[in-house]
């Protein structure tokens, strides 16, 4: 079905469209683009409003009239070839009256021209199932007993596929998943537009077979990764699916049987599934937080270059220990790359008969501030080793090893960014205020 659309003709259009929307029957005149000799309808992207199908449109409300606004596809020809782009007409719900209507575009402009409307083509929903009906007569008989699903079956044909072989809660689930943006990303995430399920599904036929009953996308998404990103046999990965605590965390896993030690892998999916059960009888961890502290473990065996201890029943006092000697080294480097800043910060140390300003001396000196006032100057250590911070402690001179005030300067400016007391308590004494702006200015005259 051709037929020569011009804007003139639009609002005719918008009426006949509002009315099947007030009855309930929008799909008796959604549109998707086609040709005389053969229907194209890769993607459907017309909308409905909230009240009707949810899935279909957009509707307005601006406090006192109702607004629907509808995408049609439409096509142009240029220089014998076909473009495909979007109409957006916004009309008012109770008349029909078009209030916008915005055309197509691509990187020449804006369409308005009367070759435009000169080659908008539509074809109707009704159209489509009369070619159906003759061509297909068990697919119609499949669309008739699936009316409200028909735009999607349409735009993803697999569905329908899916449907007829057992995969209902899949497709059912495909059709209405909100998580992700749009059914295209749902879809095309984990499946492909086959004809049969070895041709839609991107994993081996006794994993699809055993998913059948699975709706989850994530599921299917972690198990696509599995056979994508790891060479485990189709036994191993169906171990994995049957453990729902596994299945929770796919990442983890993939890190934990990735892990190595001495170019040997640490774990098998058998292996790992022991080690976890073990770790439930004689550590009461379970299986999934047992993952996170054997993943987290593994990782700082990696950094400290310590063969991981997984023959034993001690998981946790293992990861402590690891973690005491991570932080251990960390803090070595810290102290390291802070040492020539930390000589730096010295050149503006200043003191008068009650005070004095000194700047951080190390890493450990960095810690005692922290400890002392309550405060996160401890997280700061990096920030000091790039040069980003730049910390300096004020004290009285008759306790030169109590913490009174911490003071953080810009490192380009050297104006003060904060000034605190303990437990980040903002200054009050008039004496102590005197004497950081006084030392301020020593600062600045330095520079």
């Amino acid at each position: 079905m051709k037929k020569n659309v011009k804007e003139s003709d639009l609002p005719e259009i918008c009426k006949e469209i509002n009315e099947k929307i007030t009855n309930g029957v929008l799909t008796e005149v959604l549109s998707v683009l086609g040709f005389p000799d053969r229907l194209k309808y890769d993607r459907i992207t017309i909308e409905i409003n909230d009240f009707v199908y949810r899935e279909y449109c957009q509707y307005h409300y601006d406090g006192m009239n109702e607004y629907l606004g509808v995408k049609f596809l439409t096509g142009v020809v240029k220089n014998d070839n076909r473009y495909y782009r979007e109409i957006e007409i916004t009309f008012k719900n109770d008349s029909g009256v078009i209030q916008d209507v915005a055309f197509p575009y691509d990187n020449n402009g804006w369409f308005t021209d009367d070759k435009l409307h000169r080659n908008v083509w539509w074809v109707g929903i009704g159209d489509i199932m009369k070619k159906i009906r003759d061509e297909n007569p068990s697919r119609f008989e499949f669309l008739q007993e699936n009316k409200c699903n028909i735009p999607s079956l349409l735009s993803f044909p697999a569905l329908e596929i899916l449907y007829k072989s057992g995969y209902t809660l899949l497709a059912d689930k495909i059709l209405c998943h909100k998580g992700l943006e749009s059914k295209d990303d749902a879809f095309n995430r984990n499946f492909k537009n086959g004809t049969s399920p070895k041709t839609i599904f991107q994993i081996p036929k006794r994993l699809y077979k055993e998913m059948k009953n699975i709706d989850d996308l994530n599921v299917w998404d972690n198990v696509r990764k599995l056979t994508k990103k790891t060479d485990l046999s189709t036994d191993a990965i169906k171990i994995i699916l049957s453990n729902e605590q596994l299945m929770k965390d796919i990442d983890s896993v993939y890190s934990i049987l990735n892990a190595k030690w001495n170019g040997k892998r640490l774990f098998t999916v058998e292996t790992l599934v022991n080690y976890l059960n073990r770790l439930d009888v004689y550590e009461a961890i379970d299986n999934y937080e047992g993952i996170i502290y054997l993943r987290d473990y593994l990782r700082m065996c990696d950094f400290i270059k310590m063969k991981p201890k997984i023959d034993g029943d001690s998981l946790k006092r293992e990861h402590d220990i690891a973690a005491r000697l991570c932080r251990q080294i960390r803090n070595e480097q810290l102290s390291e790359q802070m040492e020539s800043r930390c000589a730096e910060l010295q050149k503006y140390n200043y003191e008068e008969d009650v005070f004095f300003v000194r700047g951080i001396e190390d890493y450990d000196d960095l810690l005692d501030e922290a400890t002392q006032q309550h405060n996160c100057v401890a997280s700061y250590a990096r920030s000091i080793a790039e040069g980003r911070s730049l910390i300096y402690v004020m004290r009285e001179k008759k306790a030169p090893e109590k913490s009174l005030i911490t003071i953080e300067l810009t490192p380009k400016t050297h104006q003060i960014r904060q000034k605190l007391l303990a437990y980040n308590c903002p200054i009050r004494n008039k004496a102590q205020t005197e004497f950081i702006e006084r030392w301020h200015k020593y600062v600045l005259k330095c520079v």
